[in-house]
């Protein structure tokens, strides 16, 4: 993702991906819009922060954890989630195996 401003940013999908693959990305970079740009901006407008912000691929670290966080919940379909959550007492560990399993 690049991030030129607010509501002004422009994702890039790989040409070899499958279009489930291409969901999971868009959800991801639209974690880093909101989560790294978006609310931090709106949150503190007194902040000052750089106007423009480039995720790059193969990061790493929080921000990667948080973006991979923000797409699983975007994309996970409520209904099944509710059902695996209690299948398994509960266990983020079972409920995330087994939709990375899907």
């Amino acid at each position: 993702i690049v991030i030129n401003d607010l509501n002004d940013f422009e994702i890039t999908l790989a040409q070899h991906t499958t279009r489930e693959r291409d969901r999971f990305t868009i959800a991801h970079e639209l974690g880093h819009y909101f989560l790294h740009y978006f609310f931090p901006r709106i949150k503190d407008a007194s902040a000052t922060f750089p106007k423009k912000m480039h995720a790059a691929r193969y990061g790493s670290g929080r921000t990667e954890t948080e973006a991979h966080w923000f797409a699983a919940s975007f994309l996970m379909p409520e209904e099944k989630f509710r059902e695996e959550f209690e299948k398994s007492d509960g266990s983020s560990r079972e409920i995330w195996c087994f939709f990375i399993s899907l």
